[in-house]
């Protein structure tokens, strides 16, 4: 009987003892980065038990806010690095913390499970455009700040170099994220010509180098190479100049130098210039301070309405096939356009008034239109940008939505624009739905309710613009068990198409991905549903 009691207890505390026993060894980042700097932190993970952990979340948090998260499985008395790359987007002191296991699901709570790092970040350097371009004597120059001329500048701006509109409209994407925006072109007497591109904010080089590529229609070429002392992204084509990309200072940079001879980085990566030849040109930019084509800044699926003055409006959008602008004025109307290379479509309109649109196509690899209407004493210009292969011609893609859409001049709105936009929603197939849902100061609350008649448990919630099933950002950090015609409310964030945090925003269409299986059950499936936001500061 003694020896049967014995392997009892042996069982018993044996059981006990056989468990997982998780900590945060250290945490090592980078210094001396600056705001916008993608940094580094080194975190070391360990589980002293004696059972393996499966399964459980690494966290990283800046002050006290979760920025990056990672799903690992560590066997019995070992440890494991893991790096985690992060950017701040202010200078200032942060507590960054490496948390693992914060719900305890696998290993009991234990002051061990976290440990911090004090992490400075320092203000971008002033910079001048101008110095990111060798400094030879200059024939004519051209300077734009994207965030004050709004980057409609960038397709309204006539310069000697044709690929602006071409190089540069993958900044559509990005400049709400970006502190400050500019860009200068400039021809050389010996003539060789230059555009520069800084943007202060989170915008790493590979980043930009695949935001370009992707959006210029050929067969390029994307390296890393070493360039003076200089890590550099260089995206090249054949018989095209090699567009350079550094980080600097806390700007990244983007470079494209043409010349006669050699068309190499080389030239113009970890050189220090001198931008004060440049200086005595700058009044000749002057009319780029003037009326635009439209005022509003579209950015993915984030859309910007403003009254600009008592009598001017603008605004943007998109759908399945582009992108397009609107901008009212009271400036008198023109019956010709300067840069107009097309033809000029007059149509009727019910109840008297005609529309004059004059289709721009400024350069062989542009694909974008302008036209203009007159309304009363209105001017409007409507520009109209497809992402592909529309299914109707720019052109008159551009004309019918000139044509459709109401100004009175007086109600100061667009009328038809609010109705082409989606509606608020919250919606799941299955069983699920939202019985309220709301996104502020970065957070999504959705109040979530499902009546299978069973247990549901749901292991995984992520809200992001992914056509296919997340792999980051997905697993909860605690399931959640949800009984019949019950609810619960997830807190989580929103994820961009870069899978950055979507901070604020007036108006967000995206998908909501859910995870779930039914309680006592192994077999679990993923739901895709969709969002639809407006802040109470959208019309």
């Amino acid at each position: 009987m003694k020896k049967f009691a014995f392997l009892f207890l042996l069982l018993l505390f044996g059981c006990i003892a056989g468990k997982p026993k998780l900590s945060v060894s250290s945490i090592e980042t980078t210094a001396g980065v600056y705001e916008g700097d993608l940094a580094s932190f080194e975190v070391t993970v360990a589980n002293n038990g004696s059972a393996e952990a499966r399964d459980f979340v690494v966290e990283l948090l800046a002050n006290g806010t979760p920025v990056r998260t990672e799903v690992l499985s560590l066997p019995p008395n070992s440890e494991q690095k893991i790096i985690f790359m992060w950017s701040a987007s202010s200078a200032g002191v942060y507590e960054v913390t490496a948390r693992v296991d914060a719900g305890n699901v696998v290993s009991e709570a234990s002051p061990s499970k976290q440990s911090s790092v004090s992490f400075s970040v320092k203000e971008a350097e002033k910079i001048n455009v101008f110095s990111a371009i060798p400094d030879k004597k200059l024939a004519n120059v051209g300077l734009f700040n994207v965030n004050d001329d709004g980057l409609n500048a960038v397709y309204k701006y006539s310069a000697t170099i044709p690929e602006i509109p071409q190089y540069f409209v993958w900044l559509r994407q990005y400049v709400k994220g970006l502190k400050e925006v500019q860009i200068a072109t400039a021809d050389y007497y010996d003539g060789s010509k230059a555009i520069a591109v800084i943007a202060k904010g989170v915008l790493p080089p590979e980043q930009m180098a695949a935001a370009i590529a992707l959006s210029i229609n050929s067969n390029l070429t994307l390296q890393r190479k070493m360039v003076n002392g200089v890590n550099v992204s260089v995206v090249s084509a054949n018989n095209t100049p090699p567009i350079c990309i550094w980080r600097e200072g806390g700007w990244t940079r983007a470079v494209v130098y043409a010349d006669p001879l050699f068309n190499t980085c080389e030239d113009v990566v970890g050189h220090s210039y001198n931008s004060s030849v440049a200086e005595e040109l700058l009044s000749m930019t002057q009319q780029l301070k003037g009326v635009t084509p439209f005022n509003s800044t579209l950015l993915g699926e984030t859309y910007h309405i403003s009254n600009l003055t008592k009598f001017e409006y603008g605004a943007a959008f998109e759908d399945e096939e582009g992108f397009y602008g609107f901008y009212a004025t009271e400036q008198p109307y023109k019956e010709e356009v300067n840069p107009c290379s097309g033809r000029i479509a007059n149509r009727s309109k019910e109840g008297g008034g005609t529309m004059q649109a004059c289709e721009i196509m400024p350069g062989k690899q542009s694909n974008w239109t302008v036209v203009q209407r007159k309304v009363g004493n209105y001017s409007i210009i409507c520009i109209s940008i497809p992402k592909g292969e529309p299914t109707i011609p720019i052109e008159m893609k551009a004309l019918d939505t000139c044509y459709s859409f109401n100004f009175s001049g007086e109600e100061r709105r667009w009328v038809s624009f609010l109705e082409a936009l989606r509606q608020p929603r919250c919606e799941f197939p299955d069983t699920f739905s939202c019985l309220s849902y709301n996104f502020s100061n970065g957070t999504l609350k959705v109040n979530l309710t499902q009546n299978s008649g069973k247990t549901v448990v749901i292991h995984g919630f992520k809200c992001t613009p992914e056509e296919e099933t997340p792999t980051t950002h997905f697993q909860l950090n605690k399931s959640i068990i949800l009984p019949s015609n019950s609810s619960a409310l997830l807190e989580v964030l929103c994820y961009d198409q870069f899978d950055g945090i979507i901070k604020e925003s007036i108006y967000l269409s995206t998908r909501m991905y859910l995870n779930y299986s039914y309680e006592g059950s192994s077999e679990s499936r993923v739901v895709r549903g969709n969002l639809t936001v407006r802040s109470a500061a959208f019309p």
